[in-house]
């Protein structure tokens, strides 16, 4: 076997040689491009709960054939009805969890569609909560305070409104104390309008101490099943939302799961083997002149064998260094781009996203696994050194005296 007869006999076949080492680069960099997207797109969809610290949202639906008393004026979302403070308590009460509540509503002003959600700035810091730490001028809130509101920095710009400006809200004036600035991908508790809760279960008409949404962040230590099993016991009727929930209702084009993403790689493999196949076969057929003068002169069918499996693997090695630039510059190309991921019905306070355009809009953070990368490239190349034995075969029993007859 001589490396450099191997490179000159793939420098005189140039044409067949770009066109196999292209195939092959295709092939890697579409399986490191899909899979690196497929887990862009589900960090991006976590990333609204990993960004208010939240591992899951607890909230009822509103049953089908329930009609809503209220029409106008401030409501509570159909998708996240009354919880009572005893069911709360009952939640409280399972270890391995740390959680916050938090009142969503509906406000339907005249002219102006408001989303109001009234927390207490004293319980833990996750969900609607961390905004505390995010407040951009002024100040939040304190708990017991009353009569005041914190806004969301782009629904203010939108209205052209500022610290210390009075809104009115079903009919009560609030004086604007702060505005909050929403990070990349916290949409899920993320509302216009921020009030002390006890306000705003008075201007929803509810009970003391019940809310609509409670939001639960797992020990390190927490069995996952076992939470939600807890959960399920000590409360029905609800819907729990987890960022593996929302990727399985979310309807978008980069919504790709791991068995599709593993799918279609596997496509790509059959194709890849099937080029790599016809390419040494072509190539055979093309040196059966050479290789009958090759066995004349004393070259064994291992030896022949050989020799055509080591060009095989220079056309795989290098088709799968470029495979592997071109993927991983696909993907990172693919970060300039933001997704919507909105979240599920029952995840999201914002019906409309009105006036958090721009915070829906989440960009893909590419992240490639060397390791990932590393097994592409040696399957690549164990994949084209197999089908190079299995097509050279047909090589080494090429007998020379019918080789000659063609000279």
């Amino acid at each position: 076997m001589s490396v450099k007869y191997a490179i000159k006999e793939l420098l005189i076949r140039r044409h067949r040689t770009v066109v196999t080492c292209i195939g092959i680069a295709v092939s890697v960099a579409l399986v490191i491009s899909l899979y690196s997207l497929s887990n862009a797109y589900k960090a991006a969809v976590r990333q609204p709960f990993e960004a208010s610290g939240v591992d899951y949202v607890i909230e009822r639906p509103k049953a089908q054939n329930e009609n809503s008393a209220k029409t106008s004026g401030v409501i509570l979302p159909d998708s996240a009805t009354a919880i009572t403070n005893d069911e709360v308590q009952r939640i409280m009460k399972i270890e391995g969890i740390e959680l916050s509540t938090a009142l969503q509503v509906w406000s339907f002003d005249k002219g102006n569609f408001k989303v109001i959600a009234g927390i207490d700035p004293d319980s833990p810091n996750i969900g609607p909560v961390v905004f505390v730490n995010w407040i951009k001028d002024g100040r939040f809130f304190v708990s017991g305070e009353s009569g005041v509101a914190v806004i969301e920095k782009h629904y203010a710009n939108s209205y052209r409104l500022k610290v210390d400006d009075d809104v009115e809200i079903s009919g009560k004036k609030y004086k604007i104390v702060g505005t909050v600035e929403v990070k990349e991908g916290s949409q899920l508790s993320a509302p216009n309008y921020f009030l002390p809760i006890d306000d705003v279960r008075r201007l929803a008409g509810i009970a003391d101490n019940d809310v609509n949404a409670v939001y639960i962040r797992l020990s390190k230590a927490a069995d996952a099943k076992i939470i939600i099993d807890n959960i399920s016991k000590a409360i029905t009727g609800v819907k729990i939302s987890s960022p593996d929930s929302s990727l399985s209702v979310i309807d978008s084009l980069f919504s790709l799961s791991e068995r599709f993403t593993w799918l279609i790689s596997i496509v790509i493999a059959v194709i890849a083997v099937f080029l790599i196949l016809k390419t040494v076969s072509a190539n055979i057929s093309e040196r059966t002149k050479e290789i009958g003068i090759m066995k004349a002169v004393g070259w064994t069918g291992g030896n022949i064998r050989g020799q055509l499996t080591v060009e095989m693997l220079m056309q795989a090695i290098l088709g799968g260094i470029v495979g592997i630039i071109t993927g991983v510059l696909l993907s990172y190309a693919l970060s300039l781009f933001k997704i919507n991921a909105t979240l599920p019905w029952q995840g999201s306070p914002i019906p409309g996203s009105q006036g958090l355009a721009d915070v829906n809009l989440i960009p893909l953070k590419i992240s490639i696994s060397p390791l990932f990368i590393l097994a592409v490239f040696v399957v690549t190349v164990l994949v084209a050194l197999l089908c190079g034995l299995l097509a050279s075969k047909k090589a080494s029993v090429i007998k020379p005296a019918e080789a000659l007859r063609r000279i």
